[in-house]
């Protein structure tokens, strides 16, 4: 992706008092389609990512699109993700990130582990990188002056694009880079809101069937209760009936035994 960029930074945090497109961010943009390259650009337009700012954006992975010459309105959500502990935790990958040309702080992300992952390894497998995912100060701040800077790698050349192909194919099958790349800890983002159709239904939470359900199931919860409290009461009725003839049984047999 080529092109200008430009970052709306918001140094603290800024509330709207309400809701909607007319509350929201406002931005008039200049599509300048002189300054575009007729090879590398498959047309005019924006694209636009809505991100925090500790994080690296990718427009190109996780941006929208919004055409020329229209009136785009679009409502995004926030999403946190919480995951369990993982070997990195934002502040031990800030190193790497720093030292794979990367300024200023940043958060852990996977993709910006697997961008660099990528980058390293064209860099020792063709001693190119790729110009799509890196900028010559970002080569300048990795490489030191006195160490030999890698230049962009030419596509044209056969030899390049057979490199490159290579890298990047046993890269894949290997999984280095994915093992290399476990999942953030801690995740925040900012995703568009999709046109799905939603319906809302109301209704009451128990009908009259669901009534009469109930108040069956708890009569013969009470009915099958009192009927083992009777049996109960009748078996103690009839021990109480039975308990003066035994003890009369009992008295007769030992008047019989001293007979």
């Amino acid at each position: 992706m080529y092109g200008n960029c430009y970052t709306f930074l918001v140094t603290g945090l800024q509330y709207s008092g309400f809701v909607g497109p007319l509350y929201g961010l406002s931005l008039t943009l200049y599509v300048a389609d002189r300054e575009y390259l007729a090879r590398h650009s498959q047309g005019s337009g924006f694209k636009v990512e809505v991100h925090p700012v500790e994080y690296i954006p990718f427009p190109e992975d996780k941006g929208f699109t919004i055409s020329p010459g229209v009136m785009t309105s679009v409502g995004i959500k926030q999403m946190r993700i919480s995951r369990m502990p993982l070997p990195y935790d934002g502040t031990e990958y800030h190193n790497a990130l720093r030292a794979a040309g990367y300024s200023g702080p940043v958060n852990y992300t996977a993709q910006a582990c697997m961008k660099s992952c990528y980058q390293r390894r064209l860099v020792e497998d063709c001693n190119c990188v790729d110009p799509s995912f890196v900028t010559r100060d970002d080569i300048h701040t990795f490489y030191a002056i006195n160490n030999s800077q890698p230049s962009a790698c030419d596509m044209t050349l056969t030899r390049s694009f057979e490199c490159v192909r290579k890298s990047l194919t046993n890269s894949t099958n290997s999984g280095f880079c994915e093992k290399q790349c476990p999942q953030s800890c801690h995740e925040q983002g900012y995703v568009s809101r999709e046109l799905n159709y939603e319906s809302v239904v109301e209704s009451p939470s128990q009908d009259v069937w669901d009534l009469l359900s109930n108040i069956g199931g708890t009569l013969g919860l009470y009915i099958g209760m009192s009927f083992l409290t009777l049996g109960e009461f009748a078996e103690l009725f009839v021990k109480c009936l039975a308990l003066p003839a035994q003890k009369g049984l009992q008295q007769l047999g030992a008047s019989v035994d001293r007979l």
